[in-house]
């Protein structure tokens, strides 16, 4: 598979498609699909998802809650909590009018399906909101971070 690669400042290999196996694919920033890549201990690991998932709750208890689970089950890094947020949506026939609190978990994409499953296990809702944003930036040692803290 052909990944297209963009240079980073300590890479001499050159911009485009690499499918080279050697050392300098860990110096690179991966801007297929809208990833970053990043080395740390001699590992190259990859990050989709970083302001990643986000989830909506109705009660700020339990957003906290599911906040501080993700985060010690090291699924994610980090979950900020935002709210309350009023959301106005049709559900049931009806439109509701609601106060909600959001969780945005900061996590590498190899680690969203098992956040997904938690917060759906966990979840009040029917049908809870949770949707991944990908990152099409950020600074290598935010990103290591993120991969450290949740191996």
């Amino acid at each position: 598979m052909a990944w297209r690669w963009r240079r980073s400042r300590t890479c001499n290999g050159d911009v485009g498609y690499c499918n080279c196996p050697n050392a300098c694919r860990a110096e690179c920033v991966r801007s297929s699909l809208g990833s970053v890549g990043f080395a740390s201990g001699g590992a190259l690991w990859f990050v989709s998802f970083a302001a990643a998932a986000i989830d909506v709750q109705l009660r700020a208890e339990h957003a906290e809650q599911l906040a501080r689970a993700g985060v010690e089950a090291r699924i994610a890094a980090c979950a900020q909590i935002d709210g309350p947020v009023k959301s106005v949506y049709w559900w049931e026939g009806a439109v509701q009018v609601d106060e909600e609190w959001r969780v945005f978990y900061k996590l590498g994409a190899d680690r969203y399906a098992e956040l997904e499953q938690a917060i759906k296990a966990a979840h009040t809702y029917e049908t809870p909101e949770i949707i991944a944003v990908d990152i099409t930036h950020g600074s290598a040692e935010y990103l290591g971070w993120i991969g450290e803290a949740t191996r």
